[in-house]
């Protein structure tokens, strides 16, 4: 028996007549006539194979969750079916979105791409071809390792950048105009320190995400840039100068955050304090968030958070209990739910810089991606 949940949080069944049908339909199946082994066993997996869409017919019209709308995918067997998608990533100007990311390349540029070595050789040629099209130079660093400083605090708190990478790379980095840096650090650990090295050698730097053919086809790179824009300001108006956000899903979340008064002239100013964003201007496109730490309320961050898949795969589902604006107990299985519970055991009485009381697992930030193709 399937149990699922509905938006409500109730419990609801599979239809049972329809079931039952199914289930007389494989009676009668059984008291058939017997036919030699062969057409038998034709007739069987013919048999099993719609009761199967059957059954999975009856079981989605009962589910909650909306039906699956992405767009097929086109088969790439070609690197000229990836330039489009090429050419934007690198002539684009640079820095229009942290999820939309682009280099804004010229002629006369040197591009250097530092990646994991499991990349699709298709998408290091587009790169190329693309790079070169426009009188650029183009090189490539494909690693077979992590960065030599591996601990994720480490990585947060260490003031020398050059703990992440050996002094060769550095050195090609310094021979860069743009660096395109998809290993082995990304939006969460890229330090400032490591900032400010690329901000002091006049080196752009930017992120790159599209490991395989189909991500770099089926990238947030191919929406259009105008609907883009418009989603962002929506969203944006329906959050802007909120007091109390409240977030569920059919999964078990149910997380609700508090903010203050000056809590939004607070985060326009933290998003860049020489110069905040107008109250009109989406913090973060493409990824909308609060953070509940910039709230003198963040205490009263409360509630379910339900989890079924991260940045890179699917998960088996986590539910972790907010206190108090931290995280409290954690359930389930699988590695994410093991490191988070050790979180808790490990550094529930450690004091971090900046944190705002004892332990780890204070809830930092609450995002709505608005790009349909993240």
């Amino acid at each position: 028996m399937e149990v699922r949940l509905s938006a409500e949080g109730k419990v609801r069944l599979p239809n049972w007549r329809r079931v039952t049908m199914l289930h007389k339909a494989v009676q009668n199946f059984r008291k058939a006539p017997r036919t030699p082994w062969l057409r038998r066993g034709r007739l069987l997996s013919l048999a099993l194979l719609a009761m199967t869409s059957l059954l999975l017919t009856v079981l989605m019209a009962q589910s909650d969750f909306p039906q699956p709308r992405g767009p097929k995918l086109s088969k790439i067997e070609t690197v000229e079916q990836l330039l489009p998608y090429a050419r934007y990533y690198i002539q684009a100007p640079a820095d229009k979105s942290e999820l939309n990311p682009s280099l804004g390349a010229k002629a006369g540029d040197k591009l250097l791409l530092i990646v994991d070595s499991s990349i699709d050789s298709f998408v290091v040629e587009a790169l190329r071809r693309a790079t070169l099209e426009i009188g650029a130079e183009f090189t490539a660093i494909l690693l077979n390792t992590f960065a030599q400083e591996e601990d994720p605090i480490k990585m947060q708190v260490k003031d020398d950048p050059h703990d992440l990478f050996p002094d060769w790379i550095w050195k090609a980095m310094e021979n860069s105009t743009i660096v395109a840096l998809g290993f082995p650090v990304g939006a969460h650990s890229l330090t400032r320190e490591t900032r400010n090295w690329f901000r002091d050698h006049k080196i752009k730097q930017n992120g790159f995400q599209y490991y395989t053919r189909h991500q770099l086809a089926m990238s947030p790179l191919s929406y259009p840039e105008e609907l883009y824009d418009a989603i962002n300001v929506k969203v944006w108006k329906e959050i802007y100068g909120s007091k109390q956000i409240r977030v569920t899903d059919p999964y078990g979340t149910d997380l609700t955050v508090e903010l203050d008064d000056g809590y939004w002239d607070r985060a326009r100013k933290d998003r860049s304090p020489n110069k905040p964003p107008p109250p009109e201007e989406p913090i973060h496109a493409g990824h909308i968030q609060v953070s509940p730490m910039l709230s003198t309320k963040w205490a009263n961050t409360h509630g379910i958070l339900a989890a079924v898949s991260m940045h890179a795969d699917a998960i088996p589902l986590t539910k972790a209990t907010v206190e108090k604006g931290k995280v409290v107990k954690i359930e389930g299985e699988g590695p994410l739910a093991d490191y988070g519970r050790y979180q808790i055991s490990k550094f529930s009485d450690l004091r971090f810089p900046v944190s705002l009381g004892p332990g780890m697992t204070y809830i930092a930030e609450i995002t709505i991606g608005t790009n349909p193709k993240v």
